[in-house]
């Protein structure tokens, strides 16, 4: 193996292991990991990983026949969820973002949507903490996930290219520390899940 694999290895393993936490324990994040990601070497490993861990998560979510009112019913729902802390999650961005990594064509914009790119990616986070916790995945299906996300993110230039393009995403149908915190908030009150027929389950 040459330096420069090893130096890519490294950094895809600090990654995944950084993503792991923030999603299973974000205050352990932010006191181990907020330093490392803020290495301008590790970022852009980081961020790729995160975009390619959150399309999974929404084609799973949102499949096989997703809509914008989906998309927009559940970012409104996962505003309200946040409750006093919704000002955290920008949905215009969440909706975007969604739409882009579903494929959705009539989204004639690209990340970052002409946001800032830490905004992107804080909603990203968001958003994965989100699907995750209401899909109730536990540590192995979180392992799981981010190591599908990283044979992935190898297959795909995220610096290059929008967000839409993993193979399978269905057509859409009818047109930081910041994050960590909404994480927790998450993490305790994962709220309701659709069934497979779009229904609500709980209450």
């Amino acid at each position: 193996m040459t330096l420069a694999n090893k130096r890519s290895t490294s950094l895809e393993d600090v990654s995944k292991k950084a993503l792991r936490i923030h999603i299973l324990d974000p205050d352990e994040w932010e006191s181990k990991y907020v330093s490392k990601i803020e290495d301008a070497s590790l970022h852009p490993e980081y961020g790729a990983l995160i975009l390619s861990t959150l399309q999974i998560a929404v084609i799973d979510k949102f499949s096989p026949a997703p809509s914008l009112g989906d998309v927009i019913r559940y970012v409104a729902d996962l505003r309200l969820q946040l409750g006093e802390h919704a000002g955290m999650l920008n949905p215009l961005l969440a909706e975007k973002a969604i739409r882009s990594l579903l494929g959705d064509d009539a989204l004639k914009e690209v990340p970052p949507f002409g946001e800032n790119p830490e905004d992107m990616l804080s909603t990203a986070l968001l958003l994965l903490a989100s699907l995750v916790a209401e899909a109730g995945l536990d540590e192995s299906g979180v392992d799981e996930l981010i190591n599908e996300a990283t044979d992935n993110a190898e297959k795909i230039n995220w610096s290059s290219l929008p967000i839409g393009q993993r193979t399978g995403s269905p057509p859409l149908q009818g047109g930081s520390d910041t994050a960590a915190g909404a994480a927790s908030i998450l993490n305790a009150n994962p709220g309701p899940s659709r069934g497979v027929g779009g229904s609500w389950k709980g209450s």
